[in-house]
């Protein structure tokens, strides 16, 4: 399962010293289709290859590696040419092994620096997308960190219970030290249930004494919460220090009475109703994934709705779409909220200290996106983004900002 937190997007995306390639993709799982996924990313690496090439013959002042120059036997060919191949290369050869495209799913994310190479697999298809810049380009990797946070369930019946972990791509088994499994192996060791409290109902026809039972209701009530106080302290040290929202599958009375005792601060409110023991994994995590998306979508309506309110709002403006406005608030630390399109580009440059941009329609050799520049000063000041398509944006230009102040 393919996860990113706000650290790792940054630390992709920091300034290097040499040029970074980042290629997007759309993927098929399909067997079939392998063949013209390899043939689309040679084309994008080609592609990139031939920028490079050309950035080093202009010399732009970052320049490949030594050690990626070529030997003394290949001078007939340009020397740039040649570095810019070996820069790519082994990206190259990994795409034209079927073993590279194992496990792959509806997109690809992959990242060269300095001649060394790492790829994502993404849930989600992507625009073809090529970048040659002095950082990465991460802006279609956004969803990964705010549509796909991890979660936890917790399968809790009477016969069987489980803790599950999962995120958008699946959901797995955790095993919990010392959690019992059931009601039965919470209580073993338990002494043996007390003989049941009788009182007297006189005699019966034949003068045997009679007695009438009590406080079973009672009895199986105390069990079960010492059952689920169990369950609750071997899981307490487990989710200690954890954030990703945990929840519920059961009956009514049974995760009522566990949100008793409960002492995780991130348990979900809504909850799995029924039998988890109809469940399975599949299932499971097909329903909490309902419920995630859900938030989700909530979340990113509600920036949309917030957006709109504060464009329209008279006094000190909090939200604009205007590029050199965003990049320079972002810059500040001033954007709250980022609402950003990641099929819409505005390729430049921004000097953030003297506050130059320079904005073009059309990439030209060594741009970088600008909306994207955006994306990564707003992570790095703390603030949220969310990446929505044409049809949910608030502002034609493709991106549009909360401001703080």
């Amino acid at each position: 399962m393919t996860t990113f937190m706000r650290e790792g997007l940054l630390d992709l995306a920091r300034p290097r010293d040499g040029w970074c390639v980042s290629i997007y993709m759309p993927t098929h799982r399909a067997a079939s289709d392998m063949l013209n996924d390899q043939v689309a990313l040679k084309n994008l690496l080609d592609a990139a290859r031939d920028e490079l090439a050309e950035l080093i013959e202009e010399d732009v002042g970052v320049a490949i590696p030594a050690r990626l120059h070529p030997a003394p036997t290949a001078r007939r060919r340009s020397k740039d040419e040649l570095a810019a191949r070996a820069f790519v290369q082994p990206a190259l050869d990994a795409a034209a092994s079927p073993n590279f495209w194992d496990g792959r799913r509806d997109g690809l994310a992959l990242f060269i620096y300095d001649g060394v190479f790492r790829h994502y697999w993404l849930p989600y298809p992507t625009e073809p997308l090529m970048v040659v810049s002095k950082r990465h380009h991460i802006t279609p990797l956004v969803p990964l960190l705010t549509d796909d946070v991890p979660f936890f369930v917790l399968a809790l019946s009477q016969n069987d219970v489980r803790l599950l972990e999962g995120n958008r791509d699946g959901i797995a088994e955790v095993h919990v030290q010392g959690m019992p499994r059931n009601l039965a192996d919470a209580l073993r060791f338990e002494a043996p249930e007390k003989q049941r409290l009788v009182r007297s109902a006189g005699a019966g026809p034949t003068g045997t004494p009679v007695g009438i039972r009590y406080g079973h209701r009672e009895d199986e009530h105390e069990r079960l919460h010492r059952f689920v106080q169990e369950v609750e302290r071997h899981l307490h040290p487990m989710l200690n220090g954890k954030t990703a929202p945990l929840i519920l599958s059961g009956v009514d009375y049974l995760l009522a009475m566990y949100r008793e005792v409960n002492t995780y601060a991130h348990l979900h409110a809504q909850e799995i109703r029924g039998n988890p023991e109809l469940l399975t994994p599949g299932q499971l995590h097909q329903a909490a994934w309902q419920i995630m998306q859900s938030e989700f979508d909530q979340a990113k309506a509600k920036a949309v709705n917030m957006y709109r309110a504060a464009k329209e709002a008279h006094g000190v403006k909090r939200a604009s779409e205007d590029t050199g406005t965003v990049l320079q608030a972002a810059h500040e630390g001033r954007v709250d909220t980022l609402l950003v399109n990641p099929a819409r580009h505005c390729w430049g440059s921004y000097d953030a200290v003297k506050n130059r941009m320079v904005a073009r329609p059309e990439r030209e050799r060594g741009d970088a996106d600008l909306f994207d520049l955006a994306v990564v000063q707003t992570l790095a000041h703390g603030g949220t983004v969310y990446a929505l398509p044409a049809s949910q944006m608030p502002a034609a230009s493709g991106l549009a900002a909360i401001l703080r102040y």
